[in-house]
């Protein structure tokens, strides 16, 4: 793993965990932290790292970790970036919380790059969103604009890399 992945991964579940058992010590909590039609901007950006319960910490904890291992660094900020981009798109009534939406970005980075390997293992990660209060629009937007970014800006040059 590069250094500057470490550090990416790093950064993240040091920002997990104090947002996650803040709730016991400050006001802050997934309703406070998360995105929502009525909350200020800040939001838009901390819902990301705020999570409903220490359960969904882990799984996207999990999940982010072993998708993220596998790409180079400039793809996971990308799928922050989609992450952070689909925000707006996705509110409701509701907050919105989790690292689900930069999980979902690096899948839309993988089927991007490789549809044919990736698309068995999408059906079943798709499935999840039947679940209640999960936010399928955060995930399908944040899929989306990693998607089209990917596809637009670094396919060429991330086939090229991996070939030299």
């Amino acid at each position: 793993m590069t250094s500057s992945l470490k550090y990416i991964t790093a950064t993240n579940l040091l920002a997990f965990l104090p947002l996650y058992f803040s709730a016991a010590l400050l006001p802050l909590s997934p309703a406070t932290l998360g995105a929502s039609l009525s909350s200020p901007l800040w939001t838009y950006l901390s819902c990301h790292f705020a999570h409903a319960s220490f359960l969904h910490f882990l799984l996207n904890a999990y999940a982010y970790l072993v998708l993220s291992l596998s790409f180079r660094p400039r793809l996971v900020l990308l799928a922050f970036a989609s992450a952070f981009l689909a925000t707006p798109l996705s509110l409701s009534a509701l907050p919105t919380v989790g690292l689900s939406g930069v999980i979902y970005a690096l899948c839309g980075i993988a089927f991007a790059a490789s549809p044919r390997q990736v698309l068995p293992y999408l059906i079943p990660l798709m499935a999840v969103n039947l679940l209640p209060s999960i936010s399928l629009r955060m995930h399908v937007f944040s899929f989306l604009w990693a998607f089209a970014i990917y596809s637009a800006f670094y396919k060429h040059s991330f086939h090229h890399d991996r070939h030299q």
